[in-house]
């Protein structure tokens, strides 16, 4: 009886207890946008909105890129991508960079993260926000170019409190699982 009770406890203190979950969103791609290379972009990254989040613990933006280029020889592009400036927001770094080299193709794609340091809240991020992408070749030349941001939002659902039924009927079935066994002791 002792073991019922305890499990019946500890399933409910599981159930209503926080947890923080990931939500990732992709933001507007940018395919094929620099001409040559280089040039400025602003993308759009989707407004964070989950009914009954309690609080938003961090965010961070992932860029990457591919870039086709134009020579056999080593070539490279230097990305950066700066966030909307939001009143209380501190990005770290303020403005990423992700560096992109290769031969024909870049293969790998060039990729950088931000990560918004302080002053999080749910209220910074109820809307949608702009992200900058500058591209500007280093080295050789470049053909095409293509690539996207992601926005990653880890966020507390709250609590949930059940209601008074519910507590009812699940004390009424641990007072006839007692009668029960009780019965069967007998």
């Amino acid at each position: 009886m002792r073991t019922l009770l305890f499990v019946c406890v500890s399933l409910i203190v599981l159930v209503g207890a926080a947890s923080a979950t990931p939500l990732t969103l992709n933001c507007t791609l940018f395919p094929v946008t620099f001409n040559n290379g280089a040039g400025t972009t602003s993308v759009a990254c989707p407004a964070f909105s989950v009914g009954g989040a309690s609080s938003l613990n961090s965010v961070s933006l992932n860029e990457s890129d591919d870039y086709q280029f134009g020579l056999t020889n080593m070539n490279t592009v230097q990305v950066s991508f700066t966030p909307a400036v939001f009143s209380s927001v501190t990005w770290n770094p303020p403005t990423a960079i992700a560096t992109v080299s290769g031969s024909l193709s870049s293969g790998a794609a060039g990729a950088a993260t931000q990560v918004a340091a302080t002053g999080v809240s749910l209220a910074d991020f109820a809307s949608a926000f702009t992200v900058t992408l500058t591209s500007a070749v280093t080295q050789g030349m470049v053909t095409t170019s293509s690539g996207g941001v992601q926005v990653t939002y880890d966020y507390t659902l709250g609590s949930t409190v059940p209601e008074p039924a519910t507590i009812s009927m699940l004390g009424l079935g641990m007072l006839a699982l007692g009668f029960v066994a009780h019965k069967f002791r007998k």
